[in-house]
């Protein structure tokens, strides 16, 4: 099975932006992309793990998906309805250039 095939959820990644209405500014969020993704809670021994893990394991939840190098930490995740604060992002590289992306996410509480 090929890792794109695992890629079972939809994640929507959105940006923040910010308007002047009235001398009072307002942010809201817009949708940047959809894309086939699949989010995976980060226990306790993959936190432990290797060191290259360990180097960018920051998040509560693992988040894959393709590359899209334009996504940043200023944006945020929603994974059925939940919403993530992107807290890193990183390329993960395939045989010849860069495969997908890894992003390290914190759920947001109300």
């Amino acid at each position: 099975m090929s890792f794109f095939e695992l890629l079972t959820q939809s994640v929507t990644i959105q940006e923040q932006h910010s308007s002047n209405v009235g001398g009072v500014v307002q942010k809201t969020w817009t949708d940047k992309l959809t894309a086939p993704a699949r989010l995976v809670a980060n226990g306790g021994s993959m936190r432990k793990g290797a060191e290259t893990i360990e180097k960018y394991t920051r998040g509560d939840y693992t988040l894959f998906l393709g590359f899209h190098p334009d996504i940043t930490e200023k944006m945020r995740a929603v994974v059925d309805g939940t919403v993530y604060e992107i807290a890193f992002v990183a390329e993960v590289m395939g045989k010849q250039n860069y495969d997908h992306l890894e992003l390290q996410l914190n759920k947001i509480t109300a």
